[in-house]
């Protein structure tokens, strides 16, 4: 399901919808790959219909700091978020934990920060120890779709 900036309109949403079909349930979308696909408007718009007519919402990954991505979701009507920090480019405990910090800092700051992150095994062991003392740091963990406009 890839989407490429030489491919069409019919191809990218055809993907799209196979690829939704694949999570049945889905409440939104994000991107992790395809960062050169998220500074491409016109194919954003394309790929954007699709989520739009689900009833989709869209969180812009930031994987390229020329993403125009949560722009064009927001251009075509749809609900959407950008992450704020990004918890795990370098796999190691103490670079997470640190990302982690920032995460809380801007969510105390702001009221909110959106984070992500991979399924790894640092990560999760990370989450695991940090997760239960938020709270106690003026943080509460929802779901995404309590902090889409």
């Amino acid at each position: 399901g890839l989407l490429k900036t030489d491919m069409d309109r019919e191809t990218i949403q055809r993907l799209t919808r196979e690829a939704l079909a694949q999570v049945p349930g889905a409440a939104g979308v994000n991107n992790h790959t395809g960062t050169l696909f998220t500074t491409d408007a016109e194919r954003l718009g394309w790929f954007m219909e699709v989520l739009k007519g689900e009833g989709l919402y869209f969180v812009d990954s930031r994987t390229n700091s020329r993403s125009v991505a949560h722009a064009v979701a927001v251009e075509q009507g749809l609900r959407a978020l950008s992450r704020d920090v990004f918890l795990d480019n370098n796999s190691e405990p103490d670079y997470i934990r640190g990302q982690l910090d920032i995460l809380v800092a801007r969510a105390v700051a702001r009221g909110r920060a959106v984070g992500i992150g991979h399924f790894r095994r640092n990560t999760v062991t990370v989450l695991e120890e940090a997760l239960p003392g938020l709270e106690a740091r003026g943080v509460k963990l929802v779901p995404l779709s309590e902090l889409l406009p």
